[in-house]
């Protein structure tokens, strides 16, 4: 005996809205970059500080730290974070960020009238004596490839755009 199944109106509605959703998000980076791309200056190349709290090491932390500091934008000042010197990153940074030119290591202290991860990305700002033109707030837990640091820093270029976020 064969079995028939009978989707519902609301079940066929749910499927073709999670359908939509999967196409859009294989179909935005495209669309981005023919529709909206265009009106940014490819040129733009402002001075980017880049803020980088950390608090302890995972599997990827050291991973992610080396394609921190392989970035290849030449105006780039990273500034790498912690809340003291015990923290378990502070030693692998001070190894890491020896040798580096453009990469700072901040020690933030105990935060005292806020959240400890906006203190110290406050105390990053200080480090950092205000030089750039781009404030750039990362996570220690992702990196940015070289299109994706670019699709983020050029809709600044345009007059009317003052803030861009990297979350799709």
């Amino acid at each position: 005996m064969e079995q028939f199944y009978v989707l519902s109106v609301f079940d066929a509605i749910g499927l073709f809205v999670a359908y939509v959703f999967v196409i859009s998000l294989r179909l935005y980076p495209r669309l981005y970059h023919r529709k909206y791309a265009r009106h940014f200056r490819h040129d733009y190349a402002p001075h980017v500080s880049m803020f980088i709290p950390c608090k302890g090491v995972d599997e990827d932390f050291e991973g992610n730290l080396r394609a921190f500091l392989r970035n290849h934008y030449p105006k780039a000042r990273l500034f790498f974070i912690v809340e003291n010197q015990r923290d378990a990153a502070y030693p692998m940074l001070r190894q890491y960020l020896k040798d580096a030119e453009n990469a700072h290591l901040v020690v933030a202290g105990l935060a005292k009238t806020c959240g400890q991860k906006n203190h110290n990305l406050l105390q990053g700002i200080k480090a950092s004596e205000e030089r750039a033109d781009v404030y750039l707030f990362l996570d220690a837990l992702t990196t940015l490839s070289t299109q994706q640091f670019y699709d983020l820093i050029r809709p600044l270029s345009h007059p009317k755009i003052t803030a861009a976020v990297g979350f799709r």
